[in-house]
């Protein structure tokens, strides 16, 4: 071998010592790199690859799960917010429904009290009618007494004169004819009495009907001429001034007010007739029992009886309207006790009813307001419970959702730095890879120069 060649081979030598001593210096930089890398200075090359390869995948499961896990918690959040807004709108439609619920029970309160004011009015009205209508018949329970006089003087003069016929037959006779006269007369104005009591009455209620054909007249009137109708203006204009109503009032208010009267001329009606009903009984009944008495002592006298039977009659016949008298003057003195103390009472007791219908009506306002005003506040002490439970969830979450911020921050820093890693593990391995085969192409070379 000549020295030229042996100095190739040295020359060589030397430099493949040189590569060798980079490639240990490539390793030992590989080693430290590692071993900072995974604090593990035993791992070999394929197995640093691997464990780096694995922990890039971990991090991507990682950023994977918590971006999956940071898209729930913006929902949660979303919905959580939502729900929060929700209840803060609920709690102003809230008090806007307690406000219409305390106003309403106010108004039914004001309605309740106008309908015991008009039932008040009503009865006000209704008690003056009833004492109308019983004193007319406490004027007629009088006039009846009167006349119960009148055939009591008569039964006594009756009396009398049997006492005198006794006495005097002739003279009897002759007084006899007189008195049938007279008490012909006085049973015919006592008739006339009770009659003239029942045209009143009957009057009264014609009256009443005929009024109420001119207000139907009326009011027929009064809407053809607002739908400008032909209509008799004289004729009108004489309904205004009869019924004194204002031309000028709406046809609403004309209405109302006709209605008003019509209303209680019926009611008038209704009971004048059942008054006339009850006074007409009580009226055939008597006017009967004076004919009967009449036709009584007519067939009596037709008859040839003696003094001591005819006295009897008579005093028995004197004796029933004693009766009759007693107890129309007991019923005449007591009127005023019973009828209209009756009639008074009826009124104190249905007003006294109607004040204690106002006691009750304030009661259960209060009632209803303590109630309304109790569920506005469980309700709005219920949702802002509500709230602030949403309110620290939500809190919960946006720090939760701050730590999942910093956690991809951290695995993001953590695959940056691993790939770098990688990536320069990878440049001292090709490095490494490089300096080996040159150093396999010297030792071939060697090889080559010592053949």
């Amino acid at each position: 071998m000549n020295k030229k060649v042996q100095y190739q081979i040295n020359t060589i030598k030397d430099k493949i010592v040189i590569y060798n001593d980079t490639i240990q210096t490539l390793i030992e930089k590989r080693n430290s790199i590692i071993a900072n890398d995974n604090n593990d200075t035993n791992n070999t090359n394929n197995t640093n690859n691997t464990n780096d390869t694995n922990k890039i995948k971990e991090l991507q499961n990682l950023k994977t799960s918590l971006e999956l896990e940071q898209q729930i918690l913006k929902k949660n959040i979303s919905n959580i917010s939502n729900e929060i807004k929700q209840y803060e709108n609920y709690l102003e439609s809230l008090n806007l429904m307690h406000l219409n619920n305390i106003n309403n029970e106010d108004n039914i309160y004001k309605e309740e009290l106008s309908r015991i004011e008009e039932q008040k009015a009503n009865i006000i009205e209704e008690n003056k009618k009833n004492l109308e209508l019983a004193y007319i018949d406490k004027q007629n329970l009088y006039n009846n007494i009167e006349l119960i006089k009148n055939e009591l003087n008569i039964q006594n003069n009756k009396i009398s004169q049997i006492q005198i016929i006794s006495h005097s037959n002739r003279k009897n006779i002759l007084d006899d004819l007189h008195q049938k006269k007279k008490d012909k007369l006085i049973i015919q104005q006592s008739i006339n009495t009770y009659k003239d009591n029942e045209i009143f009455s009957f009057n009264q209620i014609t009256t009443l009907e005929n009024s109420n054909d001119q207000i139907i007249d009326f009011k027929t009137n009064i809407i053809n001429s607002n739908y400008n109708i032909e209509t008799d203006d004289t004729k009108l204009l004489n309904y205004y001034n009869e019924y004194n109503i204002d031309i000028n009032l709406s046809i609403n208010e004309k209405i109302t007010i006709l209605d008003k009267i019509f209303n209680d001329n019926e009611n008038k009606i209704k009971l004048i007739k059942l008054k006339y009903k009850k006074q007409k009984n009580r009226n055939d009944m008597t006017i009967k029992d004076i004919i009967d008495i009449d036709n009584y002592n007519k067939n009596n006298r037709i008859k040839i009886l003696g003094y001591k039977d005819q006295f009897k009659i008579e005093k028995e016949i004197r004796n029933n309207l004693e009766n009759i008298l007693n107890n129309m003057t007991n019923n005449f003195n007591t009127f005023d006790d019973i009828i209209i103390g009756n009639i008074n009472n009826d009124f104190l007791n249905m007003n006294n009813e109607l004040e204690n219908d106002i006691l009750r009506s304030y009661s259960r306002l209060n009632i209803m307001k303590n109630r309304i005003i109790d569920n506005f506040n469980n309700e709005t002490e219920n949702k802002k419970q509500l709230i602030e439970n949403n309110k620290n969830k939500l809190l919960d979450l946006h720090n939760q959702f701050n730590n999942i911020i910093v956690e991809l921050e951290n695995v993001k820093t953590n695959t940056k730095n691993t790939n770098i890693i990688i990536n320069e593990i990878t440049n001292i391995d090709n490095e490494i890879e490089k300096y080996q085969s040159i150093i396999l192409q010297m030792s071939n070379d060697i090889e080559k120069l010592k053949n």
